[in-house]
């Protein structure tokens, strides 16, 4: 797939940049925001990767890359939200197909009609649904059939453990039910790669609960430092005077699984199935055809993520589907990067409600001028000044 492209110097150079320099990854952003997990550089990132994911299935001409990714580092410089970072890749991908497809004129309806079904047919119809999965299982599946929850797991441990905090709370701790044999898919390339790195999802939340104490916000520190991802944990069963034997036998089921997840833990692996494998949305072509607006406003919808969680319980020989894994900073930017990470930088973003949970009248009348700004820096991105 677009793994390729991040052997490339320049990319890697990008790479870099949004790691370190805080411009790139103190954005704001409603993605993801109502999760248990950190939204800091890995958003910035995940976002860059989809770009790359997005490019290289629809465009897919090295010819072009280099400008595409001149205008995706001016993007990220000017544009302060990644919601309007997101709509701009799929501006600048639309742009790169006029190119590609040779098209004069973007108004001619025939020539936004080519472009459509040129997307429908490459990022739709034989597009992909996602599967994020932890590194752990990588190797088992390079030769192994995807039988949903049929793989090496924990589960009955975690029954068991369950059972353990119902004698002193009176209830279940962990709510995933373990005898369900369905999985989720999305179509938006950065839920899945969250996926990735924070499965199994069951597991994070559970040590994130707020009945632990405060709700902490899991980020890949907490997630490689097992003393600091079970602190809250512990303190919570000394609180409640969970027998030793308890406390033992939790921490044994704890420390087993995140000793598992410890491999190759700096990945994003993807599982890939085609969507028609999964169900076909041939009606949404006629939508898209009929629809009044400009061509980058429709290319915008098709390439927008609109299935964060499709569950599913088919299984998928080896044939069926594409494996993709690459280094959340890879091996080039973590070299570069090393003792200038802040850890604690996104504990630092300013919340949008003032204390009695109203939104201030001066962030909205900003919001104005800033929704304003990011027209015009979009617009004149895609003329190329």
């Amino acid at each position: 797939m677009f793994c390729k492209l991040l052997e490339r110097k320049d990319v890697l150079d990008f790479i870099y940049e949004i790691r370190t320099n805080k411009r790139y990854y103190s954005k704001k952003s409603q993605h993801l925001e109502r999760s248990s997990f950190s939204i800091s550089d890995q958003l910035a990132l995940f976002i860059f990767y989809d770009a790359l994911y997005k490019y290289q299935i629809l465009v897919d001409d090295i010819s072009l890359f280099g400008g595409y990714l001149s205008q995706l580092e001016k993007l990220y410089r000017k544009i302060d939200n990644f919601e309007d970072i997101r709509i701009g890749i799929h501006h600048l991908v639309c742009r790169m197909l006029f190119t590609k497809l040779s098209v004069l004129d973007i108004s001619d309806r025939e020539c936004k009609r080519k472009i459509i079904l040129y997307v429908y047919d490459k990022y739709i119809k034989n597009g992909y649904f996602i599967h994020g999965f932890s590194p752990a299982y990588y190797h088992y599946l390079e030769n192994n059939s995807f039988v949903p929850e049929k793989y090496q797991n924990y589960y009955e441990s975690f029954s068991e453990l369950n059972s353990i905090f119902k004698k002193y709370s009176g209830k279940s701790i962990i709510l995933k039910d373990f005898s369900c044999d369905k999985v989720f898919f999305t179509d938006d390339f950065v839920i899945g790669c969250y996926h990735s790195v924070y499965a199994p999802m069951f597991f994070y939340d559970f040590l994130s609960n707020e009945l632990f104490g405060k709700k902490i916000r899991i980020n890949l520190s907490y997630i490689h430092d097992y003393n600091k991802l079970i602190f809250p944990l512990r303190k919570y069963m000394r609180n409640n005077l969970f027998t030793e034997s308890d406390c033992k036998t939790v921490l044994d089921i704890v420390k087993k699984q995140w000793d598992f997840l410890q491999e190759n833990s700096n990945k994003v692996t993807l599982l890939l199935v085609q969507r028609d494998k999964i169900f076909s949305e041939e009606v949404l072509l006629d939508e898209y055809l009929k629809d009044n607006h400009t061509t980058y406003e429709v290319v915008d919808r098709m390439l927008s993520g609109k299935y964060s969680n499709i569950s599913s319980n088919l299984t998928f020989v080896p044939l069926d589907f594409k494996l993709v894994s690459f280094d959340i900073y890879n091996s080039f930017s973590n070299e570069k990067k090393e003792g200038n990470e802040d850890e604690n930088f996104i504990d630092n973003n300013v919340d949008s409600l003032d204390m009695h949970g109203n939104v201030s009248f001066l962030l909205l009348f900003g919001a104005l001028f800033i929704s304003f700004g990011v027209i015009i820096t979009i617009i004149s991105i895609l003329r190329g000044q």
